[in-house]
């Protein structure tokens, strides 16, 4: 893995005592083609570093936004799996609370039948009643504070799903233009070795 590495250098082939030393050759037509190759190559030399230190410096923020896109993809899971972990307690709350009405509702049941054969206790049923009646409509508000509740999870975790989604795809776009990037970077060093 060269992620992270410096940009290679490269040496001027032509900073050689053999070709710095040509002006004490005779200047004719050999000697003047030979400086103009020379400062054709270092030019060509010199753009290809300055190439090369921007792919690097691309290729580094590249990867910076890489890993921190990894850090809120991770961020986004741990947050969905607290969600449907709070879903779920939520759920059984429900199911508990579901059992405790269906027994205050026999029970409700069972006072009414008890009513039509206890003439003589009927002021003690009614206040059984209303107390009953009482406690199965803070039971009602309960499981519909619960439904809500869930409700509301159900659409964050969609949204939480989405954005999930989303950043997955710019990630994989990104190790695409990386890949991308050290594949160019590869082919650039070759043609300057």
């Amino acid at each position: 893995d060269s992620w992270g590495m410096e940009a290679p250098q490269f040496d001027d082939p032509f900073r050689t005592a053999e070709f710095e030393d040509v002006a004490g050759f005779p200047e004719n037509e050999k000697v003047r083609h030979l400086r103009s190759v020379v400062a054709t190559d270092r030019a060509l030399a010199h753009e290809l570093r300055r190439e090369v230190d921007h792919l690097d410096k691309n290729l580094r923020q590249l990867q910076e936004t890489d890993v921190k896109l990894e850090q809120l993809l991770s961020k986004d899971a741990q947050e969905v799996q607290m969600l449907h972990a709070h879903k779920q307690a939520l759920e059984r709350d429900l199911e508990d609370e579901k059992q405790r009405l269906a027994q205050l509702r026999e029970a409700r049941n069972s006072a009414n039948h008890e009513s039509l054969a206890l003439r003589r206790d009927r002021k003690h049923l009614i206040a059984e009643l209303r107390f009953l009646r009482h406690m199965a409509e803070e039971e009602e508000g309960l499981i519909l504070v619960l439904q809500n509740s869930n409700q509301y999870l159900e659409a964050s975790r969609g949204t939480l799903e989405a954005s999930s989604a989303a950043l997955a795809k710019i990630s994989a776009e990104l190790q695409n233009q990386i890949s991308t990037e050290k594949d160019q970077l590869q082919l650039d060093s070759q043609r300057c070795a």
